[in-house]
C-alpha cells in the first residue's frame, strides 16, 4: 500500500492518500478500474487522532502542530 500527501492551493497539506489494496497489487503494471480504490483522510483528523487517541504529543511538536489536549 502506498501513502501520499495531498496537497491544496499554495502548497498547504490538507490530507493523506492511502491507495492500493491486496486484490490489486498489480495495478502498476495492469490497470483494473473495478480493483483500483484511493482513500483521502482529511489532515484535521489524522492531527485530532494524534492529539486526543494517541497523544502523540511529541510528534505532533516536532511537525510543528501544538497539541489541544494537554
Amino acid at each position: 500500500m502506498a501513502h501520499q500527501a495531498q496537497r491544496g492551493g499554495g502548497s498547504n497539506l490538507i490530507g493523506l492518500q492511502f491507495h492500493g489494496n491486496y486484490e490489486a497489487i498489480d495495478l502498476d503494471f495492469r490497470f483494473d478500474p473495478a480493483l483500483a480504490r484511493t482513500i483521502t483522510v482529511d489532515i484535521r483528523y489524522v492531527l485530532w487522532c494524534m492529539d486526543y487517541v494517541d497523544k502523540a504529543h511529541a510528534l505532533m511538536r516536532e511537525i510543528g502542530m501544538e497539541p489541544q489536549n494537554k
